[in-house]
């Protein structure tokens, strides 16, 4: 059975989990709905897409661009990522001021 993209779904923030914030290259099999934020100088089918979200539709990697204000767990880390007004993902206990609290 196909599987199909609800448009209207695509215009609310909520976004699925994020498998790994630091590829700068596709892995080497992926699995059809794998996210990843793409870090570093991107290569492969990569190239040109650093910051933004990779996704896997079975067939080929297509680029969410991220917007201010996103919000994203990243499963291997276990913790949240914001999207922060200079464009950068950015811990969300940092954006928050709660970073330096919560090591103690």
């Amino acid at each position: 059975m196909a599987k199909l993209r609800v448009p209207v779904l695509e215009t609310f923030e909520f976004q699925k989990a994020i498998l790994d914030k630091d590829l700068s290259t596709p892995p080497v099999a992926p699995v059809e709905g794998d996210r990843y934020i793409v870090s570093g100088v991107a290569t492969g089918d990569f190239t040109g897409k650093e910051k933004n979200i990779a996704w896997y539709n079975g067939l080929i990697w297509k680029f969410d661009a991220p917007k201010k204000g996103m919000l994203l767990w990243v499963d291997d880390e276990g913790v949240f990522y914001f999207y922060n007004n200079v464009g950068v993902w950015q811990l969300l206990t940092e954006a928050m001021g709660l970073g330096d609290m919560l090591k103690s």
